[in-house]
């Protein structure tokens, strides 16, 4: 009996270890719920940035509920939106709060802050010297 006490307890143990590591807990289909851009102090007061700020809140508006992501367990990622499939890569760093991607061809990798808020809800947010970007995506669930 105490064998089998132990086994579970491992067992319940190893599952929430495998539950918690951010490379297994995003695989899968998510899609955009909403996104926030957010400009530095210096790019409220340029009139480019402004306009572009302007564009971006229309692609916004168009993403949620349309654009996903799919992190397939092999590090592919495909990103669709319009009906465009973009493929590309994924990983997870080391301390597990970053993602890492790229996009065939291109030597840059992208980096976005990662954030589980629980197990079918997420954030990726970007930063730079312009702007803030943040996307926060929902687990698609299987039809």
């Amino acid at each position: 009996m105490k064998k089998l006490i132990y086994s579970m307890g491992f067992i319940a143990l190893f599952g929430m270890i495998s539950c918690s590591n951010p490379s297994k807990k995003i695989q899968g289909n998510w899609v955009v719920n909403d996104a926030k851009l957010t400009l530095s102090k210096e790019s409220q007061n340029d009139s480019n940035m402004l306009m572009i700020a302007g564009m971006m809140e229309g692609i916004i508006q168009q993403m949620k509920g349309n654009a996903t992501i799919e992190f397939a367990k092999d590090g592919k990622m495909t990103r669709t939106f319009g009906g465009q499939p973009e493929v590309g890569t994924w990983k997870i760093s080391d301390n597990g709060k970053q993602l890492i991607s790229g996009s065939p061809g291109s030597p840059k990798k992208d980096t976005a802050a990662l954030e589980f808020k629980d197990d079918d809800n997420m954030s990726l947010t970007t930063h730079s010297k312009e702007a803030d970007f943040v996307l926060m995506l929902k687990r698609k669930k299987a039809k």
